[in-house]
């Protein structure tokens, strides 16, 4: 039985190689049990081409409600961080979609109560009253002037498919105004959604919409969108159902009706997807490679659903993170939640799916970004340095590990084709209880290697939250235009190695003396000494047969 370590740390890195990072004639630290695996890139072609927002981000409706809270969009923090994970959707939706009134300046007073509205599947919403609110123009304004403010940002609004007549959707009551507003202001949308959750609405509020009758609301959507030419290009995108439609049978057959009766009318679909419930977990889960298999399972079971019936459409995960019901509290908001998340960023790549749109920018225990300081928690950083270094083109990385506990992902570095001699980035986190050999024959041996490590920062270790640290430099907001704007730079370089050069690493010792102790040491100490968690590596490849080309993941948990 396996147990987490007092300190983890979860390495992000970048390494452009031509070089054996560890000669395993030069192997130097002996006593280390390995397990010995060996990477084989498949190079001819990608496995697939992803969106360039494959990386996306929400934010959930009910912040409206809540009168933005502490949402500053003029704060050059939060205009900042939203930048650097440019370019992504801004998905604006959830359960409180369902419940938003589009009004000019009145407010909406009324409440509803439903039996059995307390959701577990939806993202977070829990109490036993719903109550209905306004969305202003002044509202309506303000989140699309910050969209816009974003360079390379593009909003998806999800609308309200609880105003009906007749059992059917009625874009009269409240849609049609909107559009009629936001084109009148020149606002575009890149997407549009009807509803939160749709399969998950008898539980929500008491009632159920047929899938057949949901799929017509979805004809009167695009129906709508069309009337409006500034909007005739943007996607309807649906139905944004829970991941229960991916592992229950009843649920199944929801989904399965409204894929055969949507496939001319919407656009790209949507599933929801987390791990665990956020108010009943614990930090070993967070380390579960049986929870990542299983969310592999789940998406092999949506794209063959979307091939039988809805013609192969893109498959993107509308909302997703670790936990719902707004994330677990000292979790979803630390260093552990990285593995889940850089393993859903990989599995979702490799198997497909075009766009990841993480729950949330802000609000809740999974925010990327803290509720009052708008500083940046660990998993921003991730996402941060998967935006700058991690291309769109995935490829096939094939080794075998029966456990499934090293999980290795490869992608065409940002901004490069595949073509011979390009740099690649490999992901990839070792769950082993000790550590783990990868030898990558397909590397050449005369270029420099970068890393760029993110740490837990702080005595709390694998749980330390809100503030990591790069190159074991507190990261702070002050560092922010920094890092998003000048990347790869010297403040976050790491390593810079060629073969024959050294590099010392202790681990009592701050990784600030890198810069200061090149000459003193080789690479494998720096790979041997850390329990690295997570890795990307880039290289450039070429065709040569160095077998010998090795790097060494510490174990991130112990027996």
């Amino acid at each position: 039985m396996s147990f987490m370590p007092d300190i983890l740390r979860f390495g992000v890195a970048l390494a452009f190689l031509t070089s054996a990072i560890h000669s395993q004639d030069e192997q130097h630290v002996p006593y280390r049990t390995y397990h010995t695996f060996t990477l084989k890139l498949k190079l001819d072609y990608p496995l697939h081409t992803l969106n360039d927002r494959f990386l996306s981000v929400t934010l959930d409706s009910g912040l409206l409600r809540d009168k933005w809270a502490h949402f500053d969009t003029s704060s050059k923090k939060l205009l900042t961080l939203a930048r650097g994970l440019s370019p992504a959707y801004l998905r604006v939706g959830g359960t409180s979609a369902d419940f938003l009134i589009f009004r000019e300046t009145s407010d909406v007073t009324e409440n509803i109560d439903f039996a059995n509205n307390n959701s577990t599947e939806n993202g977070g919403l829990d109490g036993g009253k719903m109550d209905l609110f306004n969305m202003t123009t002044f509202d309506w304004t303000y989140l699309n002037d910050f969209v816009h403010s974003v360079p390379g940002w593009e909003l998806i609004f999800d609308l309200n498919l609880l105003q009906r007549t007749n059992n059917s959707w009625d874009p009269n009551i409240n849609a049609s105004e909107l559009l009629k507003l936001s084109q009148k202001k020149g606002f575009p949308l890149a997407g549009l959604e009807l509803g939160n959750e749709p399969d998950h609405y008898r539980h929500l509020v008491g009632h159920a919409i047929d899938p057949v009758v949901l799929s017509k609301d979805f004809d009167k959507l695009k129906e709508l969108k069309n009337s409006f030419p500034l909007y005739k290009k943007s996607l309807i995108v649906g139905p944004d159902v829970t991941d229960g439609c991916l592992r229950k049978a009843y649920k199944e057959k929801y989904f399965i009706k409204f894929l055969e009766h949507s496939r001319d009318t919407v656009d790209v679909v949507t599933v929801h997807q987390y791990y665990l419930n956020g108010h009943n977990t614990n930090a070993e889960q967070f380390l579960s490679t049986w929870e990542m298999e299983k969310f592999g399972d789940q998406l092999d079971t949506a794209f063959g659903m979307l091939h039988k019936y809805s013609r192969d459409k893109d498959l993107w995960l509308g909302e997703t993170s670790s936990a719902y019901g707004g994330g677990a509290p000292g979790l979803s908001d630390s260093y552990i939640a990285g593995f889940l998340w850089m393993d859903k960023l990989g599995m979702s790549a490799r198997k497909g799916a075009k766009v990841v749109m993480r729950q949330s920018f802000y609000k809740g225990s999974y925010a990327l970004l803290d509720f009052r300081t708008l500083d940046p928690r660990p998993d921003y950083w991730l996402s941060l340095l998967y935006k700058r270094l991690v291309g769109k083109k995935v490829l096939q990385v094939s080794y075998t590990d029966l456990d499934h506990k090293l999980r290795v992902y490869a992608h065409c570095s940002k901004d490069q084709s595949l073509s011979i001699n390009q740099s690649v980035t490999l992901y990839a986190m070792n769950l082993h209880s000790v550590d783990v050999a990868v030898t990558l024959p397909q590397v050449s041996s005369s270029k420099p290697i970068h890393f760029y490590l993110l740490e837990p920062y702080g005595p709390e270790g694998l749980l330390s939250g809100i503030i990591t640290a790069l190159c074991s430099r507190q990261l702070e907001t002050v560092d922010v235009s920094h890092v998003c704007t000048d990347m790869p730079n010297v403040d976050v370089i790491i390593a810079e190695q060629k073969v024959g050069e050294s590099l010392k690493y202790n681990a009592e010792e701050n990784l600030a003396l890198h810069s200061q102790q090149r000459d003193n040491a080789k690479l494998v100490d720096i790979l041997s000494s850390l329990p690295l968690g997570m890795y990307i590596t880039s290289a450039y490849l070429h065709t040569c047969d160095l077998s010998s080309s090795q790097i060494i993941f510490r174990a991130s948990c112990s027996q």
